[in-house]
């Protein structure tokens, strides 16, 4: 692990040709096979100390900075405590059942999930475990959902952009419309920001299913919102929108000409150091994806008979990407 900079999942999948890796990680892990020799695998972590962590599209999910980086807090405070953090990789079954034979196979004391949504599903894993559902939200008892403040981070965004002069700000944000999702609770502190500030909420600056949530990459084309802030007129002045769509936004303005901050400023949101974007010093709302982690692994160890939240605060980081407005 130390050799090739990985975490122990990402050896133990190498070793084992188990599970998605990628290939930059994999090279890294057989290099140092080739250096060191290949290490002996222990055998297997008793049940009691071992907790599953199922996420559904592996490969996809695991490309986005905010669910990686609590991947890896997981991994690492894992074995600080002395756990082991069992990956499930498989598509969510048609029956409840099946999701519970799938997890019992992996003799665990607990389950987290990551951006799960079947609730029928969730209610059944409960009914045998206690369960923590990272960012998304559930109703099934047993079940703690931890989340950053999506709410705050949307508010303290959008606040930020304001006192800078900026009136017409666009949120680009997914397509869910669920009350309890990241896009309404995101949603729902931007336009209380405008509110306070004496500015109209205008539903034509709010970019639904213009969020881009695949990795960050330099071949990956700009996400839909490029597009539609480019048509919109008059053009917003300043955006705020999760860390891997404000990172494709950026690239796409910059490259049809439009100056970050000089045209159109930019705050992002996600996981504290996560992401390589394109903007040095990018305004930013960041969370702790460690504390997410250990608040997802103490709630295991709560085993709470309801279903709770626990909310993982937020703060705001100035950046070079925010500019005052220029006035006509």
């Amino acid at each position: 692990m130390r050799h090739a900079g990985v975490g122990r999942a990402t050896v133990y999948r190498v070793l084992t040709g188990s599970g998605v890796v990628g290939e930059a990680a994999r090279k890294r892990v057989e290099n140092a096979v080739a250096d060191l020799g290949k290490p002996a695998l222990q055998q297997r972590t008793r049940a009691s100390a071992r907790v599953a962590l199922w996420v559904p599209g592996l490969g996809e999910l695991l490309g986005r900075a905010h669910h990686v980086s609590v991947v890896r807090a997981l991994e690492e405070t894992g074995a600080e405590r002395g756990l082991a953090i069992e990956m499930i990789n498989a598509p969510v079954p048609d029956e409840p059942a099946e999701a519970v034979a799938l997890v019992r196979r992996a003799r665990v004391r607990g389950v987290m999930v990551l951006s799960f949504y079947a609730e029928e599903h969730l209610a059944a894993l409960t009914e045998e475990w206690p369960v923590v559902m990272f960012f998304a939200c559930g109703r099934a008892k047993r079940l703690t959902m931890v989340a950053p403040d999506d709410f705050t981070a949307g508010f303290l965004a959008t606040r930020h952009l304001l006192e800078k002069g900026h009136r017409r700000v666009a949120a680009a944000v997914g397509s869910g419309r669920r009350p309890e999702g990241f896009s309404e609770r995101f949603v729902g502190g931007y336009a209380l920001a405008l509110g306070e500030a004496g500015v109209p909420f205008r539903e034509a600056l709010v970019l639904r299913d213009s969020a881009n949530l695949g990795p960050f990459t330099e071949d990956r084309p700009a996400p839909p919102a490029c597009e539609r802030i480019i048509k919109l007129k008059p053009r917003p002045t300043a955006i705020v929108a999760r860390g891997e769509t404000i990172a494709s936004l950026v690239r796409g303005l910059v490259g049809r000409g439009i100056g970050v901050p000089d045209e159109i400023s930019v705050v992002g949101y996600g996981p504290r150091g996560g992401g390589p974007w394109p903007t040095p010093g990018l305004g930013w709302v960041e969370y702790s994806a460690q504390d997410m982690a250990e608040a997802g692994l103490d709630a295991l160890d709560a085993r709470s008979d309801g279903c709770r939240g626990v909310v993982i605060p937020v703060r705001l980081v100035s950046g070079e990407s925010v500019g005052a407005l220029r006035r006509a």
